[in-house]
């Protein structure tokens, strides 16, 4: 199992080394930057590397997007997609809570067997699982809709608290990444952040 570490690339580093980030020690992101800073080309880099190098037994993509499908709409159809691109709030409310109720799952199968969703797979006569990566296209989008935004803010917060040991990973994309929109406890446990171009240094840091 070479790649259970999930290794994708984060940029051209000292020397024009490219660095790699093991999604397995890194499972959630926060990803900033302003329209045309940077943030669709990572996000792109990423799904085509999963995709390129992980079958979809062991990688699978939940793809939230509701700009239309403008930003994931490439991705339709593809074998590692987990349903269909998500479009509209209710979609993520859907999405969101069935993530809760696979790590739940998730949590019963391994109970007592192992620690990490790697370890569980290298036991003898099971059925692997896959990592799952819940990636959210603009999460402001679901700002204003009353009961919707509190119950899909909730379930983010908790599958970024609990999922790294089962293998559901959250990856949260925004303009600006302030309180209002990504919450203290999502950053809190954002173990990666990029930040493309901004508009103020206030903005980026």
């Amino acid at each position: 199992f070479v790649h259970d570490s999930i290794p994708i690339p984060a940029g051209v580093g000292l020397n024009r080394r490219l660095e790699w980030i093991p999604l397995a020690e890194f499972p959630h992101w926060l990803i900033a930057g302003m329209t045309g800073g940077g943030k669709s080309n990572m996000l792109n880099v990423a799904l085509a590397t999963i995709i390129t190098l992980h079958n979809p037994r062991d990688v699978r993509l939940i793809l939230i997007d509701l700009k239309g499908g403008l930003e994931f709409g490439q991705y339709a159809g593809i074998p590692h997609l987990h349903g269909n691109v998500i479009k509209d709030v209710p979609g993520v409310v859907q999405a969101t809570a069935e993530l809760q109720a696979i790590l739940e799952d998730r949590l019963t199968i391994m109970e007592g067997k192992a620690r990490k969703i790697d370890d569980y797979n290298r036991l003898p006569g099971i059925s692997r699982l896959p990592r799952l990566i819940c990636v959210f296209d603009e999460v402001a989008s679901i700002e204003g809709h009353g009961a919707d935004t509190k119950r899909i803010k909730a379930s983010l917060a908790d599958l970024m608290r609990r999922g790294r040991a089962v293998g559901i990973h959250v990856w949260v994309c925004t303009q600006r990444p302030d309180s209002s929109v990504v919450e203290g406890q999502l950053k809190a446990n954002a173990s990666v952040r990029f930040v493309g171009q901004m508009r103020t240094a206030a903005d980026s840091m």
